[in-house]
């Protein structure tokens, strides 16, 4: 931390710092798994987000960060709650996730398309919305929008940080995109929006409750829902009971794997199939190719079942029936 913009180091300082940043961090988790939920999963490919750094940052900082992750999405954020965030990532992890959303097979490329810069802000729509959901249960007021996507130069960046709020905080998450891109993503947001998130998440932490009975704060999650051009609007359950009889599928889902034609021409009784899954790594539950939850395999009265561990929330189970 540096002294100069904030003051004397104490230790009060630093627990309260340390605090927030755990706070923000099992915050920003849950967001990022709620965003997830709004891509696409294919057999092939899925999207996955790890919280990675979260902590105070200066102008500075975030320059040499932007040249690092130099596609920059500036957000205008609701006027009660701040001026700006911004969203950072890599080229290749952008064109993936542009690909991603496009339809298209996702490719880590060194350079974006005009399409890609327009696909790319519909991939950043998720997160932005979970970062909505969040913000609307913390302050009570929206998140912002998306107000450009851009690759810019250093002088164009000079002059967007400068628009931005002296006090800021930044998270990082690596995110793969199924195994074409494993990059990273940032996002930076005005301290005092940090600090609230962060109270919000902690308020909303009861100690008797499952860590993981709501991945998402009031948003979306790791796994599955369409992902919209703009800003989604939160699904009605208004005469939600006209369809609760309704026969769905329900998948387990253990893992895939890709087998050269030879290999599995050659199976047999006995072979071992290594399907890259760790033992303790939760099954999938799946409808309508929408991952809904995860959970663990149990033994019930001689029978195999799954013991839930992750859950979307009811509204984007809803969204999964699409």
């Amino acid at each position: 931390m540096d002294a100069s913009n904030h003051g004397q180091e104490t230790p009060e300082n630093a627990n309260a710092m340390s605090s927030l940043n755990s706070a923000f961090a099992g915050a920003l988790a849950a967001i990022l798994e709620s965003a997830a939920a709004a891509f696409p999963i294919t057999e092939e490919s899925d999207i996955r987000f790890s919280v990675a750094l979260v902590g105070e940052m200066g102008k500075e900082e975030f320059f040499n960060l932007a040249r690092e992750l130099p596609v920059v999405a500036e957000i205008a954020l609701d006027k009660d709650i701040g001026d700006r965030a911004a969203m950072l990532t890599d080229i290749p992890t952008a064109a993936a996730l542009a690909g991603f959303v496009s339809g298209g097979e996702p490719t880590g490329k060194d350079r974006l398309s005009d399409a890609d810069i327009i696909s790319l802000h519909e991939a950043l729509n998720p997160i932005l919305d979970a970062l909505s959901s969040a913000c609307e249960e913390a302050t009570g007021r929206p998140f912002g929008s998306i107000e450009s996507v851009e690759v810019p130069d250093a002088a164009a960046l000079r002059r967007k940080i400068e628009e931005l709020p002296d006090s800021l905080y930044r998270a990082t998450a690596s995110v793969s995109v199924g195994s074409v891109a494993n990059g990273r993503i940032a996002i930076i947001l005005p301290l005092n929006l940090a600090d609230a998130l962060a109270e919000a998440a902690s308020r909303s932490r009861k100690p008797e409750e499952h860590p993981y009975e709501h991945i998402e704060p009031k948003g979306k999650e790791d796994v599955s829902v369409r992902a919209q051009g703009q800003a989604t609007r939160e699904p009605s359950m208004e005469n939600i009971d006209l369809i609760l009889d309704i026969q769905l599928r329900l998948s387990a889902r253990l893992g895939q794997v890709e087998m050269p034609i030879a290999e599995i021409l050659d199976l047999a009784p006995g072979s071992v199939i290594d399907i890259d899954r760790f033992v303790d790594e939760p099954v999938e539950l799946v409808v309508n190719d929408h991952l809904i939850a995860r959970g663990e395999i149990v033994v019930v009265q001689e029978n195999f079942g799954v013991k839930i561990t992750e859950i979307v929330s009811p509204k984007e189970r809803i969204k999964s029936l699409r």
